[in-house]
């Protein structure tokens, strides 16, 4: 299973409704982050300069 995979069955599968998310990191440094609540605080930056922030719904990716 990829991680995206992986972090969307968590989530939406394991956890109760409404109860926040997960922000998660494979060894290659591919990161994917999923909630299941009205909103989570996330940010993630990868190798080459990709950022990405959100709050609430939106997500926002940009390079640095």
């Amino acid at each position: 299973m990829d991680l995206l995979s992986a972090v969307r069955a968590t989530v939406f599968d394991r956890l109760p409704p409404e109860s926040g998310g997960i922000i998660a990191v494979d060894k290659d440094g591919n990161s994917a982050m999923e909630f299941n609540s009205k909103g989570m605080y996330r940010a993630s930056v990868d190798n080459l300069g990709t950022a990405q922030v959100g709050i609430l719904s939106e997500l926002e990716t940009f390079q640095i």
